[in-house]
């Protein structure tokens, strides 16, 4: 994934998009509240850097293990 060209933030259909996530595995991180998550009126949003930071957080945990 080319992250200078992604935007500050990123929208659903664009994580489905980059990351190859399903539909309801996108839904279900936006949920949560340690990815990065920014809300907008009514939509949420990735913040790239910290979704980025969290990602790499989930693969050494994952490595660990």
């Amino acid at each position: 994934m080319e992250t200078k060209e992604t935007p500050i933030l990123i929208s659903a259909t664009k994580a489905q998009e980059l990351f190859g996530f399903s539909r309801p595995m996108v839904y279900n991180l936006l949920n949560r509240n340690d990815c990065g998550v920014v809300t907008i009126g009514r939509r949420k949003f990735f913040m790239k850097d910290k979704l980025m930071a969290w990602l790499e957080k989930q693969s050494s945990s994952t490595e660990r293990a």
